[in-house]
């Protein structure tokens, strides 16, 4: 029968050759037992020929699936021949483990974690990135209306500041033809702010502010022309700022208006008729020492 390689606990019937070779090397390492000396008899073996059968597999379609194994038990003492022989099988048929291997096992479970480890040092910062701003979200619903606050306390009173003339005047005056004329004013009825400029017969702003201004004149009788008529105007610095234009029938005649002065400003009172003929500025007294005409009026309304 032809030798056949084998491994593990199924080798059959070794051959006679293998029988005869296994025999001498049990002989030799009998003797090298004996002598205590391993090394140079096993090379001495070797020299003289005599060989150690190899039993190593040659891959895993000569194994079959391996039987689990009884637990051992407790070998006995032997004799150092028997350790020889028991060497020398594990030297010819140890090996086939590597070359046959068995269905491997189910995982067992996982250990318990282990503890945390110290913590490394901080990394470097990275550099800012600088993205685009993004799109503006539509504004919120307008919340509820807040409580009142508490009523802040009341401020200082500021002074009070009034400013204001009433002129008249005590003598009729001639209105000449066709000739714008200055009425002329002998006093002031009232005079809180020193606007009266008697040289003049006009008023001066002191005060910068609002102002209600007020003219009138009392004509005489008129021959009128065709187209004539009787003009009464209020002037600052010579300059218009109210006129009212009458037919030329005499009677009284009154200009108004408020105006924005400032100070050094002039107010003056003028009339014009073009009936042909000299007409007349006339002094009413309706009162003793109350004169309602002619009159000029400056009244201070706010700052």
């Amino acid at each position: 029968m032809s030798p056949e390689r084998r491994t593990g606990s199924h080798l059959g019937p070794l051959p006679r050759r293998d029988k005869w070779m296994v025999g001498g090397a049990l002989a030799s390492f009998a003797l090298v037992l004996v002598a205590g000396v391993a090394g140079p008899a096993m090379a001495a073996a070797s020299a003289a020929g005599v060989g150690f059968a190899s039993r190593s597999g040659h891959g895993g379609e000569d194994c079959k699936p391996h039987k689990p194994h009884k637990p051992h038990k407790p070998h006995k003492p032997q004799s150092k021949l028997a350790d020889m022989t028991s060497f020398e099988h594990r030297l010819n048929y140890g090996r086939q483990g590597g070359d046959c291997q068995g269905v491997p096992g189910a995982t067992g479970p996982a250990g318990p974690a282990g503890p945390m480890g110290p913590t490394g040092p901080t990394g470097a910062t990275g550099a800012t990135g600088t993205g685009a701003p993004g799109v503006t979200g539509p504004t919120g619903a307008t919340g509820a209306q807040g409580l009142p606050g508490a009523t802040g306390a009341t401020g200082a009173t500021g002074t009070t500041v009034h400013a204001g003339a009433s002129l008249f005047a005590e003598v009729n005056q001639v209105i000449p033809d066709n000739t714008l004329t200055q009425i002329k004013f002998s006093g002031a009825e009232y005079d809180t702010d020193a606007m009266f400029d008697s040289s003049s017969s006009t008023l001066v702003v002191h005060t910068a502010g609002r102002y209600l201004l007020k003219g009138q004149i009392l004509w005489s009788l008129l021959n009128p022309g065709t187209s004539a008529d009787q003009t009464l105007y209020i002037m600052i610095n010579g300059n218009t700022v109210a006129h009212d234009r009458e037919l030329a029938e005499g009677g009284q005649q009154q200009v108004s208006t408020i105006v924005q002065l400032n100070a050094g400003d002039v107010i003056s009172l003028q009339a014009l008729q073009n009936t042909g003929s000299s007409g007349a500025s006339l002094v009413d007294t309706a009162i003793p020492l109350k004169y309602l005409a002619p009159q000029l009026q400056a009244e201070l309304l706010a700052p």
